[in-house]
C-alpha cells in the first residue's frame, strides 16, 4: 500500500530542522545539498517542497513566528494586568534564549546587507514583524505600537547583551523594572489599563 504524505505537515517539519542547520553553519554558508543532507532528503525532494534556499529561510522564519506566537500566547493566558503579563512573557523569552539567540543571530546574518528600502520592502520580514506585533496587541492587550517596539528591542538588546556577557541580569529582573513603567506609561499616554 502507498504511503500517504500529508505535504504541508512534511514540509512544516522538514522546515523545523532546517533551523539548526542554518543557525550551526549560518545562512551564507549552508548549502541546500548541506540542508538535504542534514534533513535525510534528496536535494530534488527539498526542491519539491522549496523553489531555493532563500524560500526555505523565509518560510522558516514565518514559521518560528507563528510557533512562537502560540507558545507565548499559552504562557499570557489568564494574566490580569500589564505587570504579570510582562513578567511571563519575559520568563518565556529567557527560558528559551538560546533558541532566541540563534534566531537573532539568523535573522542579523541574512538582513544585514539589505539597504532601508528594501527591508522596508521585504514582504517575509513585513509578514513576520506584524505576527509578533500582533501577538504583542492580542497577548498583552494593548494596541500601541510604539511600546511593542520598545519591549522588542529590550529583549533583542538583552539577547545581544548576554552573547558576551552570559552572566548580565536576567531579563526577569528588567520586568521587574519594566512593568510598573509600561503600567505608568499606560495611565499617563494612554487611558488603558
Amino acid at each position: 500500500m502507498p504511503k500517504i504524505v500529508e505535504h504541508d505537515q512534511y514540509r512544516r517539519a522538514l522546515l523545523r530542522r532546517c533551523f539548526d542547520v542554518f543557525a550551526e553553519h549560518g545562512y551564507a554558508k549552508t548549502t541546500m545539498r548541506q540542508l538535504a543532507e542534514a534533513l535525510e532528503v534528496s536535494t530534488g525532494t527539498l526542491y519539491h517542497y522549496f523553489p531555493s534556499k532563500q524560500a526555505i529561510f523565509e518560510q522558516l522564519m514565518e514559521q518560528m513566528a507563528q510557533e512562537d506566537s502560540a507558545a507565548l500566547d499559552a504562557e499570557l493566558a489568564g494574566m490580569a494586568t500589564i505587570e504579570a503579563k510582562l513578567e511571563a512573557a519575559m520568563a518565556f523569552f529567557e527560558r528559551t534564549e538560546e533558541y532566541g539567540r540563534k534566531q537573532l543571530l539568523l535573522f542579523v546574518e541574512y538582513y544585514r546587507g539589505f539597504s532601508p528600502g528594501e527591508l522596508a520592502q521585504d514582504a517575509a520580514l513585513n509578514r513576520i514583524i506584524r505576527q509578533y506585533e500582533q501577538l504583542f496587541f492580542d497577548g498583552i492587550g494593548v494596541r500601541d505600537p510604539v511600546l511593542f517596539h520598545l519591549l522588542w528591542s529590550v529583549v533583542d538588546g538583552w539577547l545581544t547583551h548576554r552573547i558576551y556577557l552570559p552572566h548580565a541580569v536576567s531579563l526577569r529582573d528588567l520586568a521587574a523594572i519594566l512593568g510598573p513603567m509600561v503600567a505608568g506609561y499606560l495611565r499617563t499616554y494612554s487611558g488603558d489599563l
